[in-house]
């Protein structure tokens, strides 16, 4: 489940806000579609890139506006994906 407990919460509640002022579009999704054995240990990288295509399919079909990346490894699996340029 996506954006559960208080933390879940406030961010609904900021995306609403935003939405509200006229902000882009909003998805949001997990980077790794199955609830780990361990939920509170770090993602294994097979993990990551088993879901990757399935993430790419989603951002290609949905085109957010921004992307927000929660934690370590979505953002470390996002830059590798679409490398900012300096």
């Amino acid at each position: 489940r996506c954006l559960c407990g208080e933390e879940g919460q406030l961010l609904i509640e900021i995306f609403q806000r935003l939405k509200a002022k006229g902000v882009g579009k909003f998805y949001v999704t997990n980077l790794v579609k199955f609830m780990p054995p361990d939920y509170k240990t770090v993602l294994k990288a097979v993990w990551v890139k088993d879901c990757m295509h399935l993430l790419m399919q989603e951002i290609k079909i949905v085109q957010p506006d921004y992307i927000l990346c929660l934690g370590n490894d979505a953002s470390k699996a996002l830059l590798d994906a679409f490398p900012v340029e300096k």
